[in-house]
Formats: C-alpha cells, structure tokens, sequence
C-alpha cells in the first residue's frame, strides 16, 4: 500500500497529496543532508516542481555563474536571494546569496538555465566563510545504487555522467581502517566504538565515554566515524583481556577528518594501507590524545589536499617513531600543536616538509621532551605569524639552529622557548622582530642559559613583556639597550627569578604606558643595585611585590614620584636615591 503525504506549497489551504513508493525509491544521507523520494504526483501539481539538473558540477568553468535560492529565511514569506557560486569541490559547492535562519534544505537554481543543481546547507563559521551547500550529483549516484534503477533517470543523464555514476559505484565502497585495540580490565564485557569524539550521546541524552561505553543494542551494528556513516566488523563484548583488531570499511570519500579518532584511548595501532585519502582536506587532530598508540604507518596518507595539520599527534604520548617523509605538506597553513606532548618521540625528520605556507606554528614542539635535536633548516616561515610556544618544554634539546628562519611577519613568540632548560646559548641574530608583539614568557624556564644577545631585537611593537626572562637564573647579564619599549603594557614578572644577575640597566626603558611590574624583580637575590631613574609610571596600576626576595638589594636610584607609589613594597633597609 503506497502512502500519501500532505505537502502545502503556498498555504495550509493548498495542500497537494504526493503518492510515495516506499520499498525502494526512498534515499537519505545525513552527510549531502538530502533526502529523496521518487512521487507520483497528482496532475494538478505537476507544474509545482522544478527540473533538477543532475549534471553540474563537472567543471571549473562553472565557478562564478550566477545562481538563485528560493527559501524562506527566519520563517518569512518564500523570496529568491542572488549571488555567485564561488568554489565546487567534491559534493560540496560554495555560493554567495544572503541566507537565514531556515533557509536550510532551499533548491539552488542555476539562473542560465532554471534548473535546480543543489541544495543549500548552511552558513560558513567565520563572517568571512561563503555560504554552502549539496551538488544534486552525488546523492543521485547513491539513489540509483541503492535502489538499483538501472533506467528511469538513467536514461534522462548524459553518455558522460552514465560512467561516472557507474565508476563511482563500483569504487565507492573501498576504503578500509583495521584499528588494534587493547582491552584491559575495565573494558572487559562493554562494548567498544570508535567515534568522532571521546564521548558519545545517545538518543536519551545520556553521555558514553568513547573507551568505556556501555550497552547500545540500537548502535550494534553501526559506529560514527567524523559523522559519517560506515559499516565495521562486528565488534562483540570482550571478555578476555588482550589485543583485539576491528575492520572498518568507509562509505564514502572523505574530505574533513577534523578529530577522526580523537580521544580513542584504546587504540594502539591503525592500518591505513587501504584508505583513500587524496580528498582529504582536514586532518586537524586527526589522532589527537591517542595516548596509547604506539605505531603508525602514514606512508600511503595522501595529504597533497591538506591545509590543516593542527593538534595532528596532539597527546600521542606513547608514540616513540614516526615516518613523515612522504608526507606533502605544499598546502598546509596550519601545524599548530602537530606534535604537542608527544613526549616519547626523540627524534623527528621533517626535512621533507614543505612550509611555505604555514602561518601558525603555535606550540608545534610543545612538551616533546625527549627530542634531543630537531633539524628544520629546510623550513620557510615567511608567511608564519604564529611561534607562541613553539619549543616550550623541549627540555632535553641542548641547541637548536633558527639561522635560516625568516619571522619578518610573526606577531606572537610568546613562550617560545619557555622550558628549554637544557639549553646553554641560543643565536637570534637573524630574527626580525619588527611586527611581534608578544614575547611574554620568551625565554622563561631557560635556566641554563649563561648569556643572551638581544641587540638585534626590534622591539617598537612589543606590548607584553611579562616573564619574559622568568627563571633565568643562570643569567648572569643581560643587554637591553636597544629595546624599544614605548608601546609595553605588561612587564609583570620580566626578570622574577634571574637570581644570578648582579646588575641590569634599564635607562632606556620608555615605561610611560606601562600598568603591571607586578613581580618585575621577584627572587632578584643578588641584584645589589638597579637605576630605575628613568621610569615613567604615571599609569601604573600593579605593582605588587616588585622587589620581593631581593636580599641583596640596598640601593635604587628612582624619581619621588615613583617612591610614593611603591614604597609600602620597598624594604626600609633599601637606600633610595632620589633622581
């Protein structure tokens, strides 16, 4: 018995009935976000329906032509926007008509010729991002896969698309993941699933960690991987402690693995032999905090797509080697955090990387304490603005060669080489610092660091200073008169714990816009005396603890004004000479 659904296309008093086969000629895709329904419609609203074009999309020819959306944005009245499609990539295409809330699920119609070639999705994340939506293409092919019409729309394509829809269903289907798990005693009897992140929420609303989930008879036979549907050799309770392999076969060409097997604590190797990547366009934390893989073979991971690297190995704590020559890195922008608390590794060749154009290399390094020596004379970072953390906590390198690096344009060096406590000398004489504006925390933790040359520094940007020699205490002295300090805010902390440093001249210091010397000095123990003369704090606010635990101090040279500020923080066995 067929059944009969009410679809209103103009008001609830225009209510057509549409005669739907259920059996076989029903498709839904929560990837395209389309449904589709082949109909019978009765003779009165045939001429309700636009003609779909299943054919576009084929060629960058057809980048920049005008387009239409009929929707109805916020609930409003049905009205057409225009605009342009922008990019098509895969089964996705970019546009520019104005949206809404609720233009979701609206027919995008090609103006040339009327006729609908897609289906609008959403809204970009940023203001920036173009507006989004499905090619018809695609989710047609799967239609007719998976209802077998072998002739009815068939016959209405052209020679052209016939091949392609039977060449993309014969090799859809291949891509193939064997993931090893080990299972330890709590995950004895509960059944495992690999998710796109480390929890999952079921229909109920009750929340399963991704490594100890409980029993779902209704996801028995299904598992998510980045929210796209996939079919994986049945995965029964374990019962017995050991290493257990599961097969997952993908459905579809990936394009976003943005945290593919994030938090998957349970993994301790994956085979990527068979997977297709060449679509790949994302593999942000693809593997982050799989803090138990061990191996990794990524010598087929096709990565000439990839832009975002991000948090790649984020927290792969047990991982001791990692092969990445084969890896084409010409598009990537972003390797922030790749090797974040990878704290096994000792060694990393990345001379294979192609930098050129990277733009944040935040934390790249970060935490990666065994690394004794990292190589990356072949890096351009012309177009890096982002070193913030970038060799924090490497602790166990002993030097390291920035001479070929160019940071013309980086703002941020925040922590750069907070931590490198084993380091004993560093050459930045080929930095150009010229747009940073941040070196809070640069050197802090470099506590074996003897002597540091800064005369090169172009400072005249700068406005946090904070920490940045913090815990040098190695430091036995330190030439600051080139630096151009008109512009800091913050120089809370700048030289707390340099406790080996005996003098330091800061004459030329431009102080007025600073707010916070808050332990500026702080453990200071064998400074016997600091000219501060020159000092403007006309807008300092804190100020707290600015020469606490300097027992060797007796005298500072400092303006009245300055003295009244502070003097509740200056011990009264402290000579104070007014300039």
């Amino acid at each position: 018995m067929p059944l009969l659904i009410k679809i209103s296309f103009d008001d609830d008093k225009n209510i057509k009935l549409l005669e739907i086969i259920p059996e076989r000629k029903f498709y839904s895709n929560e990837i395209y976000d389309i449904s589709i329904i082949e109909i019978f419609p009765n003779k009165d609203s045939i001429n309700h329906f636009l003609e779909l074009d299943y054919n576009y999309g084929k060629n960058e020819k057809e980048v920049k032509q005008n387009i239409y959306i009929l929707h109805y944005p916020n609930g409003n009245e049905s009205c057409l926007s225009y605009g342009n499609i922008e990019k098509i990539k895969a089964y996705e295409i970019e546009h520019t008509c104005s949206t809404e809330v609720g233009s979701s699920g609206a027919p995008i119609i090609l103006l040339e010729t009327f006729k609908v070639i897609g289906i609008h999705k959403g809204s970009g994340k940023n203001k920036a991002d173009n507006n989004y939506g499905t090619l018809l293409k695609y989710p047609i092919i799967e239609f007719i896969e998976k209802n077998e019409i072998k002739n009815e729309i068939k016959n209405e394509l052209k020679n052209e698309l016939k091949n392609e829809i039977e060449n993309e269903i014969k090799n859809e289907f291949k891509n193939e993941i064997i993931i090893k798990l080990k299972i330890g005693k709590k995950d004895l009897n509960k059944d495992i699933y690999i998710l796109n992140y480390p929890y999952y929420t079921d229909s109920d609303g009750i929340r399963y960690e991704t490594y100890n989930l409980k029993e779902m008879n209704k996801i028995n036979t299904l598992m998510y991987i980045d929210n796209r549907e996939i079919e994986y050799e049945k995965c029964k309770k374990f019962d017995k402690i050991g290493i257990y392999e599961i097969k997952v076969k993908l459905k579809i060409n990936l394009i976003d693995q943005n945290c593919m097997f994030l938090g998957c604590k349970n993994i301790i190797d994956i085979n990527l032999s068979k997977f297709e990547t060449k679509y790949i366009n994302n593999i942000c934390a693809i593997f982050r905090d799989c803090n138990n893989l061990t191996s990794i073979d990524l010598s087929r991971f096709d990565t000439k797509n990839v832009k975002n690297m991000n948090a790649m190995l984020y927290g792969c704590n047990n991982l001791s080697s990692i092969d990445l020559s084969s890896f084409d890195t010409k598009n990537v922008t972003d390797m922030g955090c790749m090797f974040y608390d990878c704290n096994n590794l000792t060694s990393i060749n990345l001379s294979s990387f192609d930098t050129k154009n990277v733009t944040n290399m935040n934390g790249m390094f970060y935490n990666c304490n065994n690394i004794t020596s990292i190589d990356l004379s072949s890096f351009d970072t012309k177009k890096v603005t982002n070193m913030g953390c970038m060799f924090r906590d490497v602790d166990n390198i002993t030097s390291i060669d920035l001479s070929s690096f160019d940071t013309k344009n980086v703002t941020d060096m925040s922590g750069m080489f907070s931590g490198c406590n084993n380091i004993t000398s560093i050459d930045l004489s080929s930095f150009d610092t010229k747009n940073v504006t941040n070196m809070s925390g640069m050197f802090s933790g470099c506590n074996n660091i003897t002597s540091i040359d800064l005369l090169s520094f172009d400072t005249k940007n700068v406005t946090n200073m904070s920490g940045m020699f913090y815990g040098c205490n190695n430091l036995t002295s330190i030439d600051l008169s080139s630096f151009d300090t008109k512009n800091v805010k913050n120089m809370s902390g700048m030289f707390s714990g340099c406790n080996n440093i005996t003098s330091i001249d800061l004459l030329s210091f431009d102080t007025k816009n600073v707010t916070n010397m808050s332990g500026m000095f702080y453990g200071c123990n064998n400074l016997t005396s600091i000219d501060l003369s020159s000092f403007d704090t006309n807008h300092l606010i804190n100020f707290k603890k600015i020469f606490f635990n300097c027992s060797k101090l007796k005298q500072i040279k400092i303006s009245q004004s300055f003295s009244q500020k502070i003097k509740s923080e200056i011990n009264e066995t402290i000579q104070l000479i007014y300039i």
